[in-house]
C-alpha cells in the first residue's frame, strides 16, 4: 500500500472515531421541593426584667408546619467531554440560595417577634458519566463526589431593639 491509502484508511477511521467525542457546555436550573415534615424551630427566649425587680422568662414561638430553608431554584452549569459513545467525564457548579422571614404565631408583652433565616450554597461536582442510547431517548448515570460550602445566618428580633445574629 502506499502512503496516500494508508493516510486516507486512518482519516477516514479517525474521523469515524472522533464522531462519538464531543465538548459540551450546559447551563441548568432545578427547583427544590421541601418534604421536610418538621415544625419550625422555637425562636428563642426573652427575660422580662420588672423595675420592681422581678424578672421571668417569655418564650417566643412558632407552629409553622413543614418548615424548610432548603425551597427554591438552584442555578449551575457544567462543562464535559464525551469519549466514547457511552463514557465521559464532566464537572459542574452549582450555587442555591433561599432567604424565609418567619414571624412569632406567639410574643408576649407585644414584641414583634421575627426570624429571618438566609442560607446559601455553592457545589463543585467533578463526574463520572455513562451513557446508554435508546430509541428515542438516552440513560444517563453520573457518580463522583459532590464538594461544597454553605453558610446558614439566623437573625433573631424582637421589638426594635433585641436581636442576635448567628452564622
Amino acid at each position: 500500500m502506499n502512503k496516500k491509502t494508508i493516510a486516507l484508511f486512518l482519516t477516514i477511521c479517525v474521523f469515524y472515531k472522533a464522531q462519538s467525542q464531543q465538548i459540551y457546555i450546559k447551563a441548568y436550573t432545578q427547583y427544590h421541593l421541601s418534604i421536610s415534615s418538621e415544625a419550625s424551630p422555637q425562636y428563642f427566649e426573652v427575660g422580662y426584667y420588672s423595675p420592681a425587680g422581678s424578672s421571668f422568662p417569655a418564650n417566643i414561638t412558632s407552629a409553622i408546619k413543614n418548615f424548610s430553608i432548603a425551597s427554591g431554584f438552584k442555578y449551575g452549569g457544567a462543562v464535559g467531554y464525551q469519549f466514547n459513545n457511552v463514557l465521559g467525564i464532566e464537572t459542574g457548579l452549582d450555587y442555591f440560595g433561599t432567604n424565609r422571614t418567619i414571624k412569632a404565631d406567639y410574643a408576649p408583652f407585644a414584641f414583634a417577634a421575627t426570624t429571618k433565616w438566609d442560607y446559601q450554597s455553592i457545589q463543585a461536582s467533578p463526574l463520572l458519566t455513562a451513557k446508554k442510547a435508546m430509541s428515542k431517548s438516552s440513560l444517563i448515570i453520573k457518580a463522583g463526589p459532590i464538594i461544597g460550602m454553605a453558610w446558614l445566618k439566623n437573625t433573631l428580633q424582637a421589638g426594635d431593639y433585641l436581636y442576635r445574629t448567628y452564622q
